[in-house]
């Protein structure tokens, strides 16, 4: 673990455009072993705690959408695509009836399987962006629970979500924290 990560979560943190992260006590950039001794975790590490376990939380909760989502556009997939098969099947015949003149007739099973690719990025697009941002807010949870754990402190939160009046989703947290040092 980075060193920066300590003291983005510490009240003395200081941040310079030319230096990047100081330790508002010293002045200087980090430089310590394991875990340092100046630290004072307070109001930052708190908000941090409870940002890390919204994003968990919310990108926990769409898991299913986006799996089912996935779902959906791969069999649309399959069935144009059974579509598509069966049209060719059926073209040369009526190919042969309209005298060889319909070239509107080829262009029909094309433009199914143009849709089929379309269904299937939007499949994998949709799936694509779910796995990397619950990689993100697993990955933001994991460091933010590491400093808690290195430092001492446990901590157990309680989220939950309410829409408002124009739909948007409102987080509520209940965070309650043993060993925090100040």
């Amino acid at each position: 673990m980075k060193l920066t990560e300590h003291c983005r979560v510490c009240e003395h943190q200081k941040f310079s455009l030319e230096e990047g992260s100081l330790c508002g006590v010293t002045m200087r950039k980090p430089n310590f072993h394991g875990i340092c001794n100046k630290i004072s975790l307070g109001d930052t590490f708190k908000e941090k705690i409870e940002d890390a376990n919204i994003d968990f939380e919310l990108t926990s909760r769409a898991k299913w959408k986006h799996y089912s989502l996935f779902a959906v556009y791969l069999i649309l997939a399959i069935g144009i695509l059974i579509i598509s098969l069966w049209m060719f099947e059926y073209i040369e015949p009526l190919w042969k009836r309209l005298g060889g003149r319909a070239y509107f007739v080829y262009l029909t099973p094309f433009a199914c399987l143009i849709i089929l690719l379309k269904l299937l990025m939007n499949a994998t697009e949709s799936f694509g962006t779910f796995r990397s941002k619950f990689r993100e807010a697993t990955r933001k949870k994991e460091k933010v629970d590491a400093i808690a754990k290195l430092y001492g402190v446990s901590y157990e939160i309680d989220v939950s979500f309410e829409k408002d009046i124009s739909g948007m989703v409102i987080p509520y947290t209940e965070l309650t924290m043993k060993g925090l040092r100040s």
